[in-house]
């Protein structure tokens, strides 16, 4: 995205950066979407969910400087908290939300 913008140009997005759910809820979670998703694929049920996968923040630096852009400011946030969003964003301080943590990158193209 960032080597998309025009020179100066602002670029702003949020990820989640870490998951801190035990193995057994990451291995339960990812159990009901293949049985959900199986059951979709006959008919039985829709297949309405999205997997959170985390970025490491520094590889999203990397990929930034890559397309010739420069972090500004990087902020928590809890956009993975599911009674939250996305009504509600609230930034600074935020502690995991069931077991996520997820922050807003500003970029700027250099």
């Amino acid at each position: 995205m960032v080597r998309m913008l025009e020179p100066g140009g602002i670029f702003v997005f949020q990820v989640q950066i870490h998951n801190s759910q035990s193995l057994y809820r990451k291995v339960r979670s990812w159990l009901a979407h293949e049985i959900r998703g199986r059951l979709a694929l006959i008919g039985i049920t829709k297949r309405f969910f999205f997997e959170m996968n985390s970025v490491n923040e520094t590889e999203i630096g990397k990929a930034v400087a890559r397309g010739g852009g420069k972090i500004l400011e990087t902020v928590l946030t809890n956009h993975t908290d599911p009674k939250t969003y996305p009504m509600t964003l609230k930034l600074g301080k935020v502690d995991a939300q069931n077991g996520y943590v997820s922050k807003l990158f500003v970029v700027r193209k250099l």
